[in-house]
Parts: structure tokens; C-alpha cells; sequence
């Protein structure tokens, strides 16, 4: 039998709390092991700062869908990619085209 995996929640809202210019995506998989996946769209208005993406106890990474700019010092562009280490914090940061990204990740296995 194939497990289907339960979406919990998902939004698409301006996120005041990151600042201006920025809007989330969200989507929160609870079916996928333990601490669960997720998976979150955000899109930075160009030149606008975004949120810091923090690396947690688990494995995650950043993918650019499209436009530009930084997380942290590190130069983004489309179909750049970046792992975040445990520890990692990499504030993003739109260039003149904007900057739309895809960050992903799951959580530790309680036994690590």
C-alpha cells in the first residue's frame, strides 16, 4: 500500500513579519517520517530584504526559481542551489529582477 503523505497547511500571504515585498508559500508534510518535510515558496520583491533562512537540526537546502540575489554573501541565480549546514543563518536579499526561491528541508531522526 502507498502511503499518501497529509498536507497540513498551506498559505500564500504577504509576510509582514519579514518585511515588505515579501510573500510566502507554504507547504507543511506531515506524512513523510519523523519531524515530517517541508517545503516553502518565497518571493522577494526586486531589491527588497527577505527573511534570514536558518539551517535547524535537520537537512535543507535553497533553490532559485528564478531572478537574483544573495543569502547571505553567496551570489543567487536561477537554478542556483544551496545546502544549509545546521547552524547556517543566510539573510536573502532580491536583486533588480527579484528573487524567488524554494527552500527545503526535513527534520532529524529523533535517534541522531
Amino acid at each position: 500500500m502507498v502511503r499518501m503523505p497529509r498536507i497540513v497547511a498551506v498559505s500564500d500571504v504577504p509576510s509582514e513579519a519579514d518585511g515588505p515585498g515579501v510573500r510566502r508559500a507554504r507547504l507543511i508534510d506531515e506524512g513523510s517520517g519523523a519531524g515530517g518535510m517541508s517545503l516553502e515558496r518565497v518571493s522577494v520583491e526586486p531589491g527588497a530584504r527577505g527573511p534570514e533562512v536558518v539551517g535547524g537540526d535537520g537537512e535543507r537546502f535553497l533553490y532559485v526559481i528564478g531572478g537574483s540575489g544573495l543569502a547571505g554573501e553567496l551570489p543567487l541565480a536561477a537554478e542556483t542551489m544551496v545546502w544549509i549546514e545546521p547552524g547556517d543563518r543566510l539573510a536573502l536579499s532580491a536583486g533588480d529582477d527579484g528573487l524567488e526561491v524554494l527552500v527545503a528541508g526535513a527534520s532529524a531522526p529523533a535517534d541522531r
